[in-house]
């Protein structure tokens, strides 16, 4: 069995120190509530075995980290059962606690308010549950608070880990232990307590919940409903991971790519495809034109000095803060709501990928880079309002007589200090492919990357042009053809 759970300041973990000590035993008074609960979980299930990665991982041996982190997609995909402690570490309440109750709760701004129900000759009253297990265990934004605590925040955050995310989609069961009731998962269906979830409604309609997602997966590896599902398939399926994924949490920021290298490996393996920093090789056209949430403030992973980010990744920048009340920070949206069909002239010439472990190309990168070639042109960006690490969402590209808003990453051009207001800059757009709508007189784009030089030559990304076909000529009808390395 495997345990999912989030981590806390006191948490016993196992380490060089003690490592020898923990082999003959771990003191029962030293785990937490959560821990014993999980332990004696295991044990009435007559299982033997239970996987915490704080205790089965050595946490200050690089090695042996790296050896555990690449090795998730057999611990939990092989796991009998996973427990998902869905309440907060420090709380330390543990897997079975009291559940809520509905005195002094509020959902939203409203109060919920008893109703008077009348049956035969009297009546009883009937109050509304919150169902908060339901809106963490789908990935709605619901949120319920009681008093001045935020339920939502205290007791579900090991849904916002990025960690936990894999961890879901590669168990085949998962049990949840919410403080409102348990809640099933496994690769047919899903269940609560309270029937509000079931095999009939897990949801499908948003396709970025951890459920649907799950259920997608299982066909893509099994084939089921008599379907071959294609590579296709599967670079559509990962988008959509990317996009939810994006949005969560790590303590520290160098695991974005271990976090999720478990389901990588385990689709590299089904589809025979070469995985690249967060991306498929088969597929790298459409994956390079991710973008981000134009309305989140976002830092830049370039100042992380433990691993390196190549910035034509999506792992390259991140949000300051999380919210659940959003779609998703990285975005797919000429690819997944549009047509899209890569350029003729663009063209993958190289990769160089070197990783901190040499035996697992899933996990983090020492350098990457991309030896592109394609129609180029040059262009020049002008900035018209600073607004901090938020700055290139008031910056406009300029080619000949025309210009185009375009969708900029954050803080690898220096907008951000007052005296940048009114500068232009040169910069240039690799052309990677067209995309269009299914509904007739729609808009069609031009997409490319937008690229800035840097001394030595090679370039780094900037942001997505999305050039509207309706508003402008094609800028790229004489382009040159030239190849660029990105790195």
């Amino acid at each position: 069995m495997t345990m999912s759970h989030r981590w806390g300041e006191q948490m016993v973990t196992t380490t060089e120190a003690n490592i020898r000590a923990h082999l003959q035993i771990i003191p029962w008074v030293v785990l937490s509530n959560t821990y014993r609960d999980a332990i004696d979980f295991t044990k009435s299930l007559d299982c033997r075995y239970l996987w915490i990665d704080s205790l089965c991982i050595i946490q200050d041996n690089k090695d042996d980290w790296e050896h555990e982190a690449a090795n998730m997609a057999n611990i939990y995909s092989k796991s009998y059962l996973n427990i998902a402690a869905s309440q907060s570490p420090e709380r330390n309440d543990g897997l079975f606690n009291e559940r809520f109750r509905l005195e002094g709760m509020k959902l939203g701004k409203s109060s919920i308010e008893p109703a008077r129900v009348h049956v035969g000759g009297g009546s009883i009253l009937v109050r509304q549950a919150p169902y908060i297990a339901h809106d963490h265990v789908l990935g709605r934004a619901h949120r319920v608070t009681t008093g001045h605590s935020d339920i939502g925040g205290i007791f579900s955050p090991v849904f916002e880990r990025a960690w936990v995310f894999q961890e879901r989609l590669l168990a085949p069961r998962t049990i949840v232990f919410h403080h409102e009731e348990l809640v099933w998962e496994c690769a047919k269906a899903t269940w609560c307590e309270c029937g509000e979830i079931n095999s009939s409604s897990t949801p499908g309609a948003t396709g970025f919940d951890e459920l649907y997602l799950k259920g997608r997966l299982t066909r893509l590896n099994f084939n089921a409903d008599g379907i071959v599902y294609s590579k296709e398939h599967m670079f559509s399926f990962w988008m959509d991971v990317v996009e939810r994924y994006s949005l969560l949490n790590l303590t520290k920021e160098s695991d974005r790519l271990p976090a999720l290298a478990g389901l990588a490996q385990r689709l590299s393996r089904r589809f025979s495809c070469r995985y690249l920093a967060g991306m498929w090789e088969e597929d790298l056209a459409g994956n390079l034109l991710w973008s981000r949430d134009p309305w989140r403030e976002t830092w830049s992973c370039d100042d992380l000095t433990d691993y390196y980010t190549p910035t034509w990744s999506w792992i390259s920048i991140r949000p300051r803060t999380s919210s659940n009340n959003i779609k998703s920070f990285i975005r797919y949206d000429y690819i997944q709501d549009y047509s899209f069909k890569t350029d003729s002239r663009f063209e993958l010439v190289a990769t160089r990928c070197e990783y901190s472990n040499p035996y697992d190309h899933f996990g983090r990168l020492k350098y990457a880079s991309l030896e592109l070639r394609g129609a180029i042109i040059e262009v020049v960006l002008k900035t018209y309002e600073p607004l901090g690490k938020d700055f290139l969402t008031a910056t406009i590209l300029h080619f000949q007589a025309e210009s185009s808003y375009f969708r900029g990453d954050v803080g690898r051009i220096p907008y951000e200090c007052s005296h940048w207001k009114d500068m232009w800059i040169k910069a240039h757009c690799l052309l990677i492919g067209h995309s269009w709508a299914k509904n007739p007189g729609s808009d069609s784009f031009c997409l490319g990357l937008v690229l800035s030089r840097k001394s030595s030559g090679s370039y780094f990304r900037v942001g997505l042009l999305a050039l509207s076909k309706l508003r402008n000529s094609d800028w790229f009808k004489e382009a040159n053809i030239n190849t660029v390395i990105i790195e």
